[in-house]
């Protein structure tokens, strides 16, 4: 960008000022009534300017109307002086000046992306899944709190739990403590669904308020506020074996992964003998990455 103005500066210092110096030194040679050294020869007769010469007759005006004897005239740097700084300034501001894009807020149909997935998956409740992801979100960032990821493997892929344990032994290390205060899902929306032929993905919205801090082992406050309350948007994608499809009603009672209870389809996303989330048998899905919503 400096090298655009640098040359587009010296552009118009050469539009401007070279002109204005070439014209002053060929008016200045015709002063006192010089002429062309007996006028032009065009191959047989003098072309001849007025008498046998070019006359000055008197002035030549220059911009602030000097004559040309005097070349530039301060009047006229000043002028020039005044065009290049309007420029430099019209320069700077295009260059400050935020540019408006068209942002349009994505549109996401919920009720296709829920036939697209009953396609192959009948029993699909996108109410029940709702559920399940909110409960399955909320016990992960505790799960992260309390620094005791193994409390959520039902619930996570291989590959989130590897990236929970390595930032959880970090943290351990530094004798950190990240708090999260008062969770609380405003709302969560389905934004698309994909299949590669292995796992089928499905990528959630979720929009939450907390408040967010990190303590050292002297029970130190280093970061956030214990008081403020922050609002936050998460991208959070759930994946699943392509073809799995979600255990019906009817499919009777299933046993809890964590406490071996007996529990029933309730639709709620947990054990409500241990509060464990569930997942696999009866949604099938495992949160593997989440993040901020960009």
């Amino acid at each position: 960008m400096k090298r655009r103005i640098c040359a587009t500066v010296a552009a118009v210092f050469l539009a401007v000022l070279l002109p204005l110096s070439v014209c002053a030194d060929v008016f200045d040679s015709f002063s006192d009534g010089d002429s062309f050294g007996g006028g032009f020869d065009f191959g047989g007769g003098d072309f001849d300017f007025g008498g046998g010469g070019y006359d000055n007759g008197g002035t030549f005006v220059f911009l602030d109307g000097a004559d040309s004897d005097d070349g530039i005239s301060f009047g006229g740097v000043i002028i020039v002086l005044i065009i290049v700084a309007a420029v430099i300034l019209l320069l700077v501001k295009s260059k400050d000046k935020p540019r408006r894009r068209n942002v349009q807020t994505p549109v996401f149909d919920e009720n296709e992306i829920t036939e697209k997935i009953r396609k192959t998956d009948p029993d699909f409740s996108l109410s029940e899944f709702k559920s399940f992801a909110s409960d399955a979100f909320v016990s992960v960032q505790e799960a992260w709190e309390s620094q005791d990821i193994a409390s959520v493997s039902p619930v996570v892929s291989e590959k989130l739990m590897r990236m929970l344990e390595t930032f959880i032994a970090d943290y351990k290390n530094k004798g950190l403590k990240n708090h999260l205060d008062f969770q609380n899902i405003k709302s969560i929306s389905v934004t698309s669904f994909t299949s590669d032929g292995t796992n089928e993905v499905l990528t959630t919205k979720i929009e939450a308020s907390l408040v967010d801090y990190v303590k050292d082992k002297t029970d130190n406050t280093v970061r956030g506020s214990e008081t403020e309350r922050h609002r936050r948007t998460y991208k959070v994608e759930f994946i699943r074996t392509s073809g799995r499809k979600t255990r019906s009603a009817q499919d009777g009672a299933r046993v809890c992964p964590s406490c071996g209870a007996a529990v029933g389809v309730a639709g709620t996303g947990r054990c409500e003998y241990c509060g464990c989330v569930l997942t696999a048998a009866e949604y099938g899905w495992v949160m593997n990455s989440y993040g901020e919503w960009r």
